[in-house]
Order: structure tokens, then sequence, then C-alpha cells
């Protein structure tokens, strides 16, 4: 059973080896309609922060602004090309 539960903001945080964490959010002005233009998104994210100063061990996206009152996170595996 699908949700119909939309989001519009999506949040990267990334975790240093130094255990020194960032993190940076956009808000859209209409909800992610597809798996497809969240990926795009989530990279364009990414692509902002690159390149990288340090070495990473955990990259991990969140999504909030849903269209209902209850949070809900959606977790997605992407690739990154080194």
């Amino acid at each position: 059973h699908k949700s119909e539960k939309k989001a519009k903001t999506l949040t990267l945080k990334l975790k240093y080896f130094d255990f020194s964490i960032q993190s940076k959010s956009q808000t859209y002005e209409d909800n992610f309609t597809s798996e497809l233009e969240l990926k795009k998104r989530a990279n364009e994210i990414l692509d902002s922060l690159l390149p990288l100063k340090k070495p990473i061990r955990l990259l991990g996206y969140q999504l909030s602004g849903f269209n209902s009152d209850k949070p809900k996170e959606i977790h997605l595996q992407t690739t990154i090309d080194f």
C-alpha cells in the first residue's frame, strides 16, 4: 500500500571521519512527485557541497514537511561516484 503523503523538504546529513557533522536542507515550493525527482534533488544538494573537504563515514537523506500532521521518514540509498 503506497502512502499518499508527499514531502517538500529534503535534508542531507554528512558525518565525517572525525565524527563532525554537516547538514544542508532545501525546501521546495512543490511536493516531490516521483522517486526520480527525489534522486535528482538529492544529487543537486550533494553536488553543491563538492568537493568535500575531508573523508565521510556516513551520508543520509531525510524528508520532512509532509502534507500531513504526522512526520514520516523515508530512507533512500543512492550511489556516489568518487
